[in-house]
């Protein structure tokens, strides 16, 4: 991911995976970047109630075993991988090359003088 504004890989370049969603596959990064949504155990208090078609709880169940999982299990982790992608694509974006170095171009720009703004920060405030 050239350009990247997410946090780097664990791996070395080179090594690199990155999913669909630009999610790194190195377990060690996609641990550490959503470590709020990990599944100890132990701290495994809430329960989630969900509804669900025969159809659709046959293929889970079914999904769930040919993965060694328990349905629970398998629900959760494939839950928690969905909310890391959506969490994710509101916390990261990725950019080229010329991309990456026109934004680092912009904000290492001076800035521009604008008079209009020099006009109402001179005015009192009227909040004072």
């Amino acid at each position: 991911m050239v350009g990247s504004v997410a946090l780097p890989c664990g791996l070395p370049p080179g090594q690199q995976q990155f999913d669909m969603y630009g999610i790194c596959t190195d377990n060690t990064y996609t641990s550490f970047l959503i470590n709020p949504l990990s599944m100890n155990a132990s701290t495994r208090a809430e329960r989630i109630e969900i509804r669900a078609t025969a159809e659709l709880k046959a293929a889970l169940e079914k999904a769930a075993q040919l993965q060694d999982q328990t349905l629970s299990a398998f629900v959760l982790n494939a839950s928690r991988d969905a909310a890391a992608r959506v969490l994710g694509d509101q916390t990261r974006f990725t950019l080229t090359e010329p991309q990456m170095k026109a934004l680092n171009q912009a904000l290492d720009a001076p800035a521009r003088e604008l008079p209009g703004l020099k006009r109402l920060f001179a005015k009192p405030s009227v909040f004072a």
